[in-house]
C-alpha cells in the first residue's frame, strides 16, 4: 500500500512539474498581450497628438515648444507665422528635422516597457515626419519602437523571443492661416475684375455654347 501512495505522489509530482510552466507561461503570456496591446495605444495616441502639434505648427517660421506643449497660440509669435509658407518648399526637410528631434523627446520613456539594448546600446525609437504637399497638405508622423518583452525567459516555451517591435502612424492636416485665405480672395477678386479675365470668360461661354449645341443635335 505504501509503494502505492509512493508512486501516486511522484507521479502527481512530476504532473505538477510539467503542467506548472505551461500554466505560469500562459499567465505571462496574458499579462504580455495586455502590457503590448497598452504600449501600442499610447503610442498610438502620441503619434496622433504629435501628428496634430506638427500640423498647427508647420506654417510658422521656426518650432515653437510651448505653443506645443499647451496648445494655445501666443500673441508673442504672430510675427513668426508665415503667409506664403507652403512656397517655400525648401524649407520643408529643415522644419521635418527639427519636428522629428522634438518627437524623439517626447516618446522617450513613454508607456510601461523597456527599450531593448542592442550591443549595450539602448536603441533609439525611430522617428520619421513627412510633409505632403497638395489640397489639402497633410503631415504623417511615423514611430517605431523596440521594447524588450515581459517574461520573455517564461515564454521561450511559447517560441518568442526577448523583444517586440511596435510601430504606429498618423496624419493630419495642414491649414493655411486665415491671412492667406483672405489675401487669395482678395487676389481672386483683383483678377476678375481685369479685361483679360472678362475675354476669357466670354471664350469659355462660346465654348460652353459650342458644346451645348453639338449635345442637342446629337439627341434630337
Amino acid at each position: 500500500m505504501k509503494n502505492i501512495l509512493k508512486g501516486q505522489s511522484g507521479s502527481t509530482t512530476i504532473e505538477y512539474a510539467i503542467v506548472l510552466p505551461m500554466v505560469f507561461a500562459c499567465v505571462i503570456g496574458c499579462i504580455t498581450i495586455f502590457l503590448l496591446l497598452y504600449q501600442k495605444a499610447m503610442l498610438q495616441s502620441t503619434a496622433e497628438n504629435l501628428a496634430e502639434s506638427v500640423a498647427r505648427q508647420w506654417n510658422y517660421e521656426s518650432l515653437n515648444y510651448s505653443e506645443i506643449n499647451h496648445g494655445v497660440f501666443e500673441k508673442s509669435t504672430f510675427n513668426k507665422r508665415e503667409v506664403y509658407w507652403n512656397l517655400k518648399f525648401f524649407k520643408h526637410k529643415s522644419k521635418a528635422e527639427a519636428f522629428e528631434q522634438y518627437c524623439h523627446k517626447a516618446i522617450e520613456n513613454k508607456g510601461l516597457l523597456k527599450l531593448y539594448r542592442e550591443e549595450g546600446r539602448i536603441k533609439s525609437p525611430e522617428v520619421e515626419v513627412k510633409y505632403h504637399a497638395g489640397f489639402p497638405s497633410y503631415v504623417t508622423v511615423k514611430i517605431k519602437a523596440t521594447y524588450y518583452l515581459p517574461g520573455a525567459s517564461m515564454l521561450w516555451l511559447l517560441g518568442m523571443g526577448e523583444s517586440i517591435t511596435i510601430q504606429t502612424e498618423a496624419q493630419c492636416h495642414v491649414h493655411d492661416s486665415k491671412d492667406m485665405i483672405n489675401t487669395a480672395d482678395y487676389v481672386v477678386q483683383l483678377v476678375r475684375e481685369t479685361k483679360v479675365f472678362a475675354a476669357f470668360e466670354e471664350k469659355l461661354r462660346e465654348i460652353k455654347r459650342s458644346i451645348e449645341k453639338i449635345t442637342d443635335s446629337q439627341g434630337s
